[in-house]
């Protein structure tokens, strides 16, 4: 029951929805911290651009900028007094290379049933369209967001059409699990048992 280091962002009208899911990457200073900046900036970004979704490369050049201003933040966190020695020595030397995440980000037109997707890292993204068997999209799972100035995103953008489900996962939950989703009487105790079970 301690904090983690997911961050989840949904935003939506009548015609558009704009989610993004960040996991942040623990063995990176403070990976919450790149998670929820990274999140909070797609967000807004790709809400402003929902009526024309971003090219990849207008995304990547977003998100280099991001870099910098993120930066400060990291250079400047606390390191709590309670974190052990050994632990606080590595987060030190961890500071210079920044904040990490993963993240999966999209714009969903809901009247046209048009999805863009964007992925870096390992979240995993399903789409489900009319008539056909889930697709699971692929990024490099050693894409990466740094506020070290050291980003490898390695950016997957796809669009599909016909679109009627899109689910977002971080590496804690269990693959297939988003299959419980469909019967959502069930969900809530399916995903307690999940969750119990991968921890």
């Amino acid at each position: 029951d301690s904090a983690g280091q997911d961050y989840a962002v949904l935003r939506g009208d009548s015609q558009y929805s704009v989610g993004v899911l960040a996991d942040g990457v623990s063995q990176s200073f403070f990976g919450d911290l790149a998670a929820a900046q990274v999140s909070r900036f797609l967000v807004q970004f790709l809400w402003s651009r929902r009526d024309n979704p971003p090219r990849k490369q207008d995304l990547e050049y977003q998100l280099k900028r991001l870099e910098k201003t993120v930066a400060e933040e990291v250079r400047q966190h606390a390191i709590p007094d309670d974190v052990p020695p050994m632990q606080r020595i590595a987060l030190e030397k961890g500071r210079a290379k920044g904040s990490l995440a993963v993240f999966a980000g999209f714009i969903l037109d809901n009247r046209n049933q048009s999805l863009d997707v964007y992925q870096a890292g390992d979240v995993r993204v399903v789409v489900r369209r009319s008539g056909q068997p889930p697709v699971t999209v692929d990024a490099h799972p050693k894409g990466r967001w740094s506020t070290g100035g050291t980003s490898d995103l390695l950016l997957e953008s796809v669009a599909y059409t016909n679109v009627e489900e899109v689910v977002l996962a971080s590496d804690g939950v269990a693959v297939g699990w988003d299959r419980e989703l469909r019967r959502a009487e069930s969900s809530c105790d399916s995903f307690q048992a999940m969750a119990r079970e991968q921890a």
